[in-house]
């Protein structure tokens, strides 16, 4: 649910301080969606859970995903969601706007978009410089007086057991205010840069060569 896009898309790689970062981003908006107001009731929540699951021969099937997510920040869906905290949705535009620039820059064909995607790398490595934004944000003075938390605003819709059955044991616990089915976003097609980036990864890793044949 709230693995980087970078391990769903590619479970193998070498996990870094950056994946953690981003947990943290996604973590921190799956609880906003659903348990402070905001204005998108009918929210994606799918792309916290999908998964696509591919056969392999001879191998256990490997289980991708991170399109959704890839979507909602290189099409800068996350600038649409509005919180009622000023202070909490400023923080998350700020990490979203981070971390669209590095996936944007990774299939640009521009040096400096590809720049650009490397400092905003290399400046969220820096755990000072997240805590700092955290920091930033709360002390800040407007943030809402009183409880402002609401009932879960999204009860269980997902084709995903698992999530479906943590989601019913929230509800049960803390009420539901909420019904409807969120909309699907594609992911799949060249548009999609989740897609992009495995063709671009396919592309750079080496292929082996035929073994010469004796005569």
């Amino acid at each position: 649910q709230f693995m980087s896009i970078h391990i769903l898309e590619e479970p193998d790689r070498l996990h870094t301080i950056l994946d953690d970062i981003e947990s943290i981003y996604w973590l921190l908006l799956y609880c906003a969606l659903h348990w402070l107001r905001h204005n998108s009731p009918f929210f994606n929540m799918g792309l916290f859970d999908e998964e696509d699951v591919q056969p392999r021969l001879h191998l256990p099937p490997l289980t991708l995903g991170g399109g959704k997510k890839s979507v909602f920040l290189t099409r800068s869906q996350y600038t649409q969601l509005e919180f009622g905290s000023k202070p909490l949705n400023d923080l998350l535009r700020e990490l979203g706007r981070q971390f669209k620039t590095i996936y944007w820059g990774e299939t640009a064909d521009d040096e400096d978009t590809r720049n650009r995607a490397e400092a905003a790398a290399k400046s969220l490595e820096d755990v000072t410089v997240v805590l700092n934004m955290f920091k930033k944000a709360l002390g800040r003075t407007d943030w809402p007086q009183g409880k402002d938390r609401v009932p879960d605003q999204f009860p269980p819709v997902t084709d995903n057991k698992r999530t479906r059955d943590e989601h019913r044991s929230t509800v049960e616990t803390y009420g539901s205010n909420s019904s409807g089915a969120p909309p699907n976003s594609s992911t799949s097609g060249s548009s999609n840069p989740s897609v992009k980036r495995r063709a671009k990864r396919s592309a750079s890793r080496p292929t082996s060569q035929p073994a010469a044949s004796s005569s």
